[in-house]
């Protein structure tokens, strides 16, 4: 550690269309923004120096390298050797476990793994979305976790390669990480239930200021759900909902809109033969500007899924002005508040009804004042605070 100044490491190579891709993209923005001098802006160094020990961060950029691989780890750990690391700064649960003598601080999403087995891919599923190379490197990462957890937690035996790997990894990474930073208290109860974390947990809410902000007063004419198709965010259940619904009867379209609706995809596939498949437009991933012109031209945003860590959509859409039908369970309980309307999603006339109450009754202003209130304390900026200080806490600890 340089005088009165650390290096950091951050690692951000993930930059999916997904809810980590979208965490890793906009926590560099935010580490970059709250820096107050850029020294090297190929490399993504910058420095902060408000207090007396400074925060140099260095940024691992996407690089092409497998994930769920013993490359991925060796290549941070060759990365935070490069640069001189005295931190190194994980943004998802999987960490390297060869090669690393720097402290590690663990961004964790959720434990849904753990709390749900069965949302782990199975092996044909894993090779289907990732390839045969990717599930042979899978097998050499967990042959190597073997070693270094020797009580997974669960019985192994005919398990799937991805679920050995998630709960071996969750338990080295709780137990070798120099703190573990987690979106929500549920996450962090969850942590307490299924996994030993030996690291202190801080809970820091993830941003929603991210997207261009659209007029208040534009038209709604659609229902919205945007994200994956995995089965624990039951797109089938809102579809089945939406079919059941007036919405439906009186010609209110339904946009889906992510990775998995393209043609030919799961999602896709899944939706082609249902009876209201006609009034269902299917978009691909979209870039910001158009989906934060989507969340400001929805009626009202569906997000029915069973398991959540944060749920980015839900707090987009509050953050565009609109309404939110969400499932009744903890995380969207806790991020949410009173901001939505809260249903069993297993039951199907409840999420049509509730359908129905946003399309065809006002929205009132007192619900999009406190939407507002909201999400207004959850900005990038306090995020990265947060970060900083875990930084300095880490290496002085």
């Amino acid at each position: 550690m340089a005088d009165r100044g650390i290096t950091v490491l951050v690692d951000g190579r993930i930059d999916g269309p997904d809810g980590i891709g979208r965490y890793t993209r906009q926590t560099v923005a935010a580490l970059r923004a709250r820096a107050e001098t850029m020294t090297t802006a190929d490399a993504g160094v910058h420095a902060d120096a408000d207090d007396a020990l400074s925060v140099r961060v260095e940024v691992l950029g996407p690089t092409g390298t497998g994930r769920y691989s013993r490359a991925e780890g060796d290549e941070l750990a060759a990365a935070a050797d490069r640069v001189g690391a005295d931190l190194v700064h994980v943004l998802d649960y999987r960490m390297p476990w060869r090669g690393l003598t720097a402290p590690v601080i663990v961004s964790a999403h959720d434990v849904v793994r753990l709390v749900d087995p069965e949302l782990c891919y199975t092996d044909r599923q894993f090779t289907a979305r990732f390839g045969t190379r990717a599930f042979e490197a899978l097998g050499v990462a967990v042959e190597d976790l073997r070693e270094l957890t020797p009580h997974p937690g669960f019985d192994t035996a005919n398990a799937p390669r991805h679920r050995e790997f998630y709960a071996r990894m969750m338990r080295l990474t709780a137990s070798r990480a120099a703190r573990i930073v987690v979106p929500t208290q549920v996450v962090l109860g969850q942590f307490a239930e299924f996994v030993d974390a030996g690291a202190p947990l801080a809970v820091s809410p993830w941003g929603v200021d991210h997207l261009p902000r659209e007029p208040d007063d534009l038209d709604r004419g659609f229902l919205l759900y945007v994200g994956q198709a995995r089965v624990h965010k039951r797109v089938g259940a809102l579809v089945d909902a939406y079919a059941a619904s007036d919405a439906y009867r009186a010609g209110v379209p339904l946009v889906l809109v992510g990775r998995d609706f393209v043609p030919g995809s799961a999602g896709a596939e899944q939706l082609r033969e249902h009876p209201c498949a006609h009034r269902v437009m299917l978009l691909d991933t979209v870039d910001d500007a158009l989906l934060a012109a989507l969340y400001a031209r929805a009626i009202a945003l569906v997000h029915l899924a069973s398991h959540e860590g944060y749920g980015f959509p839900p707090l987009e859409a509050l953050a565009a002005g609109a309404r939110v039908v969400a499932s009744d369970i903890p995380t969207l309980r806790e991020v949410l508040g009173d901001s939505a309307e809260f249903v069993h999603a297993e039951c199907t006339a409840s999420v049509a009804a509730a359908i129905d109450r946003v399309v065809s009754t006002p929205d009132p202003p007192a619900l999009r004042i406190r939407r507002s209130a909201r999400i207004c304390e959850r900005r990038w900026s306090n995020h990265a605070d947060t970060l900083i200080a875990c930084y300095r806490a880490a290496v002085t600890a």
